[in-house]
């Protein structure tokens, strides 16, 4: 009944809420959160794709996370492995396990709200994850799985990456994760094709002490997908905060990005302490840096 609740109070105040919730960024201009829930266009004229990483949303089920991408006015999408369906289906979760006919009613929600899934995040045996990828369209699979896990080396799965059509992206979960530090990710990646690359959380780099410009420069063109977030602090204890009024240095690692002329999927991951209209106000922060990139060609 709780969740049936919070869903419905999502669904009927999550527009009036963008529509009349006045913010100040840190410039002092104060905005109301209406004129951020507009997309990313000027992003789309870079090649730049924003959507949402629905851990963002993780209290609620994926169909209303879809529900509040498109009120946000974004078009993509990357789900996280174990999310509820939905309320109509309360037995189901987002995953490689899922039925035929729990694919095809996620397929049909998605193609109703004019939304694209592009990548999912999930670990588990290779050939499987890239099929379920695969079978729901999506270009890309997130995981933090070490090198050999599942009786998979990532020679290999560069092969199976190029049979199925789905590239592969190792995220830098903290430690002990494998791939905290970029230096694992690239040992990791050496010798593979680009269909094997880097996913940067900007956050976790910062929690572990680590400045996210220097890694994605470490990185390079191996970098091809972000879990985009702006943080508080340094230290395991840093929250989000939205976009541009933390010290990720967002404007920066934009501008680096178009001067290397690198297109990765953006998903914003702003779990928790980030309220919707806050999200949105970061939206608007993102797209305005990406067209003050486009007015400089």
């Amino acid at each position: 009944m709780k969740r049936t609740m919070a869903r419905r109070s999502f669904l009927n105040t999550s527009a009036a809420v963008v529509a009349s919730i006045g913010l100040a960024r840190p410039d002092g201009v104060h905005l109301l959160a209406a004129e951020t829930a507009k997309g990313a266009p000027n992003a789309e004229k870079l090649g730049w794709r924003l959507g949402i990483q629905t851990y963002t949303f993780n209290q609620f089920t994926l169909f209303d996370s879809i529900d509040k991408t498109a009120v946000l006015g974004l078009k993509y999408l990357e789900t996280f492995q174990g999310q509820l369906l939905s309320e109509a289906h309360p037995n189901a979760r987002f995953d490689s396990k899922m039925s035929a006919d729990m694919r095809t009613a996620t397929k049909k929600k998605l193609a109703d709200s004019g939304i694209k899934l592009l990548s999912h995040y999930e670990v588990g045996p290779f050939p499987k994850l890239l099929e379920f990828c695969k079978d729901m369209g999506m270009e890309m699979l997130i995981t933090d799985a070490p090198d050999g896990e599942y009786g998979y080396h990532f020679d290999t799965v560069d092969k199976l990456c190029a049979a199925y059509g789905v590239a592969v992206a190792l995220t830098n979960h903290p430690k002990p994760s494998p791939y905290s530090e970029p230096e694992a990710v690239l040992k990791a990646c050496k010798g593979c094709s680009k269909r094997i690359g880097a996913s940067a959380d900007l956050g976790h780099w910062v929690r572990e002490g680590m400045k996210p410009l220097e890694c994605l420069q470490k990185l390079d063109d191996r970098l091809v997908q972000f879990h985009f977030r702006d943080m508080n602090h340094h230290g395991m204890d840093g929250h989000d905060v939205p976009l541009g009024t933390g010290m990720c240095d967002i404007r920066g690692i934009l501008a680096w990005l178009h001067g290397k002329s690198l297109k990765p999927l953006f998903m914003l991951e702003c779990p928790v302490s980030n309220s919707f209209a806050e999200l949105a106000l970061g939206i608007q922060f993102f797209d305005e840096v990406a067209g003050s990139l486009v007015a400089k060609g």
